[in-house]
């Protein structure tokens, strides 16, 4: 349901690089078109100026690794993010303004413990990848198919019976 806001964001992380987290996103971009996913990194989420945070579908963050010093600030503003339903644009030089929050979240990491995570937490669906990467002619080819036929992916996930899905 692009544009449907979700509340959860989805936590990836694997002990393995190399496993295919960054397909997830090249793929999810590709369908969904480059204008509306944006991969960011986690300073772009606490910064005061926001423009990245506007009119996107999707934002994934890559390789994620809350800190000590940074863990409140950087948890509180995720939390916001993942459930509120405005959010305010403040670009430089511009006077900040509100939009609709339409945007979902994709986490990406090798670190189990790259967020704060409690036995309470609602906001985020942990998806840990266990597996040694595949081979390398798996991943040729579907970056092949994400690059050249995107249309079969959409068409793919277009098939999923989401009619009991209530975001």
């Amino acid at each position: 349901y692009p544009g449907k806001k979700i509340f959860v964001a989805i936590f990836f992380f694997g002990k393995v690089e190399g496993a295919g987290k960054g397909l997830i996103y090249q793929m999810i971009r590709s369908v969904l078109g480059h204008n509306y996913v944006k991969q960011i990194n986690e300073d772009e989420i606490v910064s005061n100026f926001t423009q990245s945070l506007g009119k996107r579908l999707m934002l994934c963050v890559d390789e994620i690794k809350i800190t000590d010093k940074t863990k409140q600030k950087t948890m509180s503003r995720l939390k916001n993010l993942i459930t509120e339903d405005e959010v305010m644009i403040n670009e430089k030089y511009q006077k900040p303004y509100w939009i609709p929050n339409r945007t979902n979240y994709l986490f990406f990491t090798n670190h189990r413990n790259a967020i704060v995570l409690t036995e309470r937490s609602r906001r985020f669906l942990v998806v840990e990848i266990k597996r040694d990467p595949l081979s390398t002619e798996f991943y040729n080819d579907f970056k092949d198919m994400i690059e050249n036929n995107p249309g079969a992916i959409k068409h793919y996930f277009e098939q999923i019976d989401l009619s009991d899905f209530n975001p």
